[in-house]
């Protein structure tokens, strides 16, 4: 019994780290590098 009482305050200290530790990368910035409208290269499908 004294077993599942350790199992369940080790589970009760990694669960909220963990939710920390996910909250903390999900503020991640992203950067996307995309073209102007209008460049050379996609005047393709305007000029025909």
């Amino acid at each position: 019994m004294k077993t599942f009482r350790t199992m369940v305050g080790a589970l009760g200290l990694i669960v909220p780290l963990a939710l920390v530790a996910t909250s903390a990368a999900a503020e991640d910035q992203l950067k996307v590098a995309m073209g102007q409208i209008n460049n050379w290269e996609n005047q393709s499908p305007t000029l025909g």
